[in-house]
């Protein structure tokens, strides 16, 4: 979908949109602090900067739940043993209940839970994007942080999850074409009323920031080849017993400890 495209869709949806996350702020509870994880395009490492995330805060004691709100191409399932029969796709539909379609992470002596999903292509009925409201509000008493790995991209799959969370990061690479479609997130979503708390940059080379040198960022993850091998396995860089050797360790377990200071639970 090019720029064009996607103002004419935000133009449709947007005053349905705003009103939902009216809704949705009227009806805000005490409990989970939830982050939205979107990007600009695929392959920056937006899951495995969600998964490795959930894995240090969950090491950091913290009672942690991630959504796979990638309905394109959903990459979280490849991190848990057991998928469950019924995915936010089926929530998403109407055709499963909270409670089904949850699974569990492992990660060292603790873990997280996990909600994965099932690809559009796999769907013969349409789902109801608006449902991930609801899914947030029920989620949100038993659980301090809610990750939401979101699309890629400017489509209302991909915004959504953003304008009914606390807190968003663009996650992006140090990339010219990455940077580009960056941008283009953050003003849509910058329209659209969303609080922006910052970049996310993966895969940061010894040459350091060069395309978001004026950006505001949050966190910077090394390149870390270590990472990309335990990530086409379905593991955090956490599941190695060798993680303190590892650059990108260090970087997820700073980057918790910043969202746990300045980003505590709802309360």
């Amino acid at each position: 979908m090019n720029t064009a495209d996607t103002l004419i869709e935000l133009t449709k949806f947007e005053r349905k949109l705003r009103r939902i996350v009216r809704d949705y702020f009227r009806l805000k509870t005490a409990g989970a602090r939830v982050l939205a994880f979107p990007s600009g395009k695929g392959g920056v490492g937006k899951t495995t900067v969600t998964m490795n995330l959930a894995s240090a805060l969950a090491l950091r004691k913290k009672n942690v739940i991630v959504v796979d709100a990638n309905l394109a191409l959903p990459n979280v399932h490849t991190f848990i043993e057991e998928v469950p029969e019924k995915t936010l796709t089926e929530y998403l539909t109407g055709n499963a209940g909270v409670d089904e379609i949850k699974s569990r992470m492992r990660v060292r002596n603790t873990g997280f839970d996990v909600i994965p999903a099932r690809s559009l292509v796999d769907v013969e009925r349409g789902i109801e994007i608006e449902k991930m409201r609801d899914l947030i509000l029920a989620l949100k008493p038993d659980y301090e942080y809610i990750l939401i790995d979101s699309s890629p991209g400017l489509s209302k799959y991909a915004l959504y999850p953003a304008m009914i969370s606390d807190t968003t990061f663009i996650v992006s690479a140090e990339l010219k074409p990455a940077y580009i479609d960056a941008i283009k997130v953050e003003s849509v979503l910058s329209r659209l009323g969303v609080s922006l708390e910052g970049y996310i940059i993966n895969m940061v080379t010894k040459s350091g920031i060069k395309y978001f040198y004026n950006k505001n960022i949050f966190g910077i993850i090394p390149y870390d080849g270590k990472l990309k091998s335990m990530f086409s396995s379905g593991k955090t860089i956490f599941h190695s017993w060798l993680s303190f050797l590892y650059p990108s360790r260090n970087a997820f377990l700073h980057l918790a400890d910043r969202i746990i200071a300045e980003y505590p639970p709802m309360v």
